[in-house]
């Protein structure tokens, strides 16, 4: 199955995407987060969208919430698995390996009260509340395939029109990313230079 074409930011937008002044603090971050080129391009997208509501799948220790949040005056949902359910869940050992590391769940953002910290696994959460009513998905939580699928599904009900990016896409380390979005029948893109894939729904 073929990989999703490759693209730069600015063939999916207008052009004055990559004009956009971006507000960026604490970025430098640890083992699994994203690389700045794709918090920046993360970022870029959602400042010219203008967002009302945003939700991501997979807080970690909140990197990027904070850079987002910094960048449009969204409301953010962001949610992680409880430190308490992590050896209950079906992981990917790489997955269960960075959950047990993590530092505090949403530290780069504690505080700040455009951000909403939920609770649960994502398989199983309830996101009917949600649908509809987003207009930008990020899903950067469990890598696995069957979680993924999970994750996109829900995503595709929060949205009616918008946006969603998956992080992880022909990153050799989590294959299953690559492997499930590939079996999508979506006009998906891959950013260049960075393991972001996005799909516009208009």
């Amino acid at each position: 199955m073929k990989n999703f074409p490759t693209i730069n930011i600015e063939e999916l937008f207008p052009t004055d995407i990559i004009n956009q002044r971006l507000i960026l603090e604490n970025f430098l971050g640890c083992y699994g987060n994203m690389s700045i080129e794709a918090v920046c391009k993360l970022c870029l997208i959602a400042k010219y969208i203008k967002p009302k509501k945003i939700f991501e799948i997979g807080t970690f220790n909140g990197l990027t919430t904070s850079q987002i949040a910094l960048n449009t005056d969204a409301l953010i949902y962001t949610l992680d698995l409880p430190m308490e359910e992590v050896s209950e869940a079906k992981l990917l050992k790489a997955d269960l390996d960075l959950s047990l590391s993590r530092q505090e769940t949403g530290i780069c953002f504690k505080g700040n009260p455009k951000v909403t910290q939920l609770w649960g696994n994502s398989t199983k959460f309830d996101f009917s509340p949600y649908y509809s009513e987003i207009d930008l998905v990020f899903i950067d939580g469990g890598h696995d395939f069957e979680t993924k699928k999970s994750d996109t599904e829900n995503a595709l009900k929060m949205i009616d029109k918008g946006v969603i990016v998956w992080d992880n896409y022909l990153d050799d380390t989590n294959p299953e990313t690559t492997t499930y979005l590939n079996t999508l029948d979506l006009p998906i893109y891959h950013l260049r230079n960075t393991f972001l894939a996005i799909y516009i729904k208009k």
